[in-house]
């Protein structure tokens, strides 16, 4: 599964975060 496409190597997961922003992280464990 691809979902990041700058790159290709790094696995980037788009989470929401409390405020309502939506960011780009290669970890998803730090978005609560």
């Amino acid at each position: 599964m691809n979902i990041s496409r700058s790159g290709g190597k790094t696995p980037v997961f788009s989470c929401k975060t409390k405020k309502g922003r939506t960011v780009l992280t290669v970890r998803p464990f730090v978005c609560r």
